[in-house]
């Protein structure tokens, strides 16, 4: 099973209760961007953490195309379904991102021999490199 996770978690730049909270439809693939309406923390629904959190992000060609072949894989793939939506609880809620952590993005990592605490380590990481590199 191809799950997209793991590999593109970080490019993005949401936070971790962006990420559980992102649906399909906040998928724009024509213009190959998103934009972040709702975070999930503790499994609760809620706005975004600030305004600049909702601004429209433009995503690359891998990530969209990966982004696709996921939504051919998963049996929660209408408009309103959450991308990462929890299969034991039949799509109603997103994946704890915290679990992901753990089992998912944690072992690649270390397999590439990086150590991460957590999300926000990640997201952090992503930008400082975006931004040594001229492209923020």
């Amino acid at each position: 099973m191809f799950w997209p996770l793991p590999t593109n978690a970080a490019k993005p730049g949401l936070r971790r209760g962006e990420l559980a909270g992102l649906k399909w439809e906040d998928i724009n693939f024509e213009d190959k961007e998103l934009i972040p309406a709702r975070s999930i923390v503790a499994q609760r629904v809620g706005k975004v953490k600030t305004e600049a959190s909702g601004k429209t992000i433009p995503l690359d060609d891998v990530l969209i195309e990966h982004l696709l072949e996921w939504r051919k894989e998963t049996p929660y793939a209408a408009d309103g379904d959450y991308v990462f939506a929890s299969w034991k609880m039949q799509g109603k809620q997103p994946f704890w991102m915290s679990r992901v952590m753990q089992h998912f993005i944690k072992p690649v990592a270390a397999e590439l021999g990086i150590q991460l605490k957590g999300f926000h380590t990640l997201r952090h990481s992503y930008t400082t490199l975006l931004s040594r590199t001229g492209t923020m």
